[in-house]
């Protein structure tokens, strides 16, 4: 990874560095719905560098801060994130000494991503916070506009730290999309516009799959088969020992005009992509549109999702984007 090997360059080949993920979000306390509704935000920190299997396990995943999220409205980032910057600085820069069998070792920790929900990661980043903003995205400026009919990435318009100071010193977020300067900058090794994240599970799990899934239904049903059916072999279907075997049945008022969602959680509904071939293919001719319309999203998703990727993956990947858009 090029970002990490330019990180790792800061410290001699003999350091002992470990990439550090942190991660915001919000924590509801106290009844969301009652008078004494209260939100705090936690940030976590996670070490990416262990396997697959071990990095969500909760052992594994630290709390180092906690706040009310109300104070974003009268403080700063920089003052409500101020204890936390210094503790990751010292990690970057002094590490912790630990002791192994081979004696004393020092260990440095370096911050790699900023991880949180597409809202939470335009705030904390500094850029606008409403998707309906002129400039909303966080990658690149992209007119609000232009982005209904893009269908591949602009390289000309991508942000960078030249830009994006730029941006900040304007002091204009309707004809940039930034509003303040990402707290997280202060640390040696990071910044904003080269240690992003993408929101995998909103994206796709809770919004690319459930239009194209809905869009697909509503032409199959009842032209290839009708709902009875699909919900009848939803019902039967042996999903394995591995995965949870419980996608809803589904209604048929989530095939209305106007409807663009399934009932399903985020979870369900990748469950529900991944064997939805299985469930009704055999009965949909190979050369509708529609369907193979879903069968590129299945592509682009087998390679988001997958553990490990080659050097030719992103450039597959840009293809399939721009044939699916």
């Amino acid at each position: 990874c090029p970002l990490w090997k330019q990180k790792r360059a800061r410290f001699s080949v003999n350091d002992i560095v470990f990439p550090l993920h942190i991660f915001c979000d919000g924590v509801e306390c106290n009844n969301p719905l009652g008078s004494h509704n209260r939100v705090l935000d936690a940030v976590y920190a996670s070490l990416p560098c262990l396997p697959s299997e071990c990095q969500s396990l909760i052992e594994n995943v630290f709390l180092v801060y906690l706040y009310e999220y109300s104070l974003r409205k009268d403080f700063t980032d920089k003052e409500i994130f101020a204890h936390l910057i210094s503790m990751l600085k010292s990690l970057e820069d002094d590490g912790i000494l630990v002791q192994t069998n081979d004696g004393e070792k020092r260990i440095y920790f370096v911050t790699c991503l900023l991880l949180a929900d597409n809202k939470a990661m335009n705030s904390l980043g500094g850029f606008v916070e409403g998707f309906t903003a002129n400039y909303f995205c966080r990658f690149c400026k992209a007119f609000i506009d232009d982005t209904r009919t893009q269908a591949i990435e602009m390289p000309n318009l991508l942000r960078d730290e030249i830009s994006y100071a730029e941006d900040v010193a304007a002091c204009a977020p309707i004809l940039t999309g930034v509003k303040s300067d990402c707290f997280l900058n202060a640390l040696p090794s990071f910044h904003i516009t080269s240690n992003y994240s993408v929101d995998i599970f909103h994206d796709l799990a809770e919004g690319c799959c459930h239009y194209v899934v809905v869009h697909v239904l509503k032409h199959c049903i009842p032209k290839f088969f009708t709902l009875e059916t699909l919900n009848d072999r939803i019902s039967s279907f042996y999903f394995g020992l591995c995965e949870s075997n419980n996608i809803p049945l589904i209604n048929d008022n989530r095939l209305n005009e106007g409807c663009t969602k399934l009932r399903m959680s985020g979870s369900e509904t990748m469950m529900f992509v991944k064997y939805l071939g299985l469930l009704v293919g055999d009965l949909i001719p190979e050369n509708d549109d529609y369907w193979l319309l879903f069968l590129k999203l299945r592509q682009v998703i087998d390679i988001c999702f997958s553990k490990c990727i080659t050097a030719s993956t992103s450039t597959s990947l840009r293809i399939l984007v721009e044939e699916f858009n």
